[in-house]
Parts: structure tokens; C-alpha cells; sequence
């Protein structure tokens, strides 16, 4: 299981490093394909 805090989701949200935000949305898709949990 792991912690997402907002930062997560605003990195994915605004895009601002998009190296960093790709990261995030495979992060979400990890646990949209049932590979990890997140919990905030």
C-alpha cells in the first residue's frame, strides 16, 4: 500500500514536469490495474 498526498495529484493534474507527471499516471494506472493500492 502507499500514500499519495495531493502533491501526486496536482504533478499529474498541471503537468509541470512532465517527466514527473508521466510517473504519476503510471502510478494510477498500477492501481487502476489492481498492481498496488493507494490510499491518501
Amino acid at each position: 500500500m502507499r500514500f499519495v498526498d495531493t502533491n501526486i495529484f496536482l504533478r499529474l493534474l498541471t503537468n509541470d514536469d512532465p517527466r514527473k507527471a508521466d510517473a504519476c499516471e503510471e502510478l494510477f494506472r498500477k492501481a487502476i490495474n489492481d498492481k498496488i493500492d493507494l490510499f491518501t
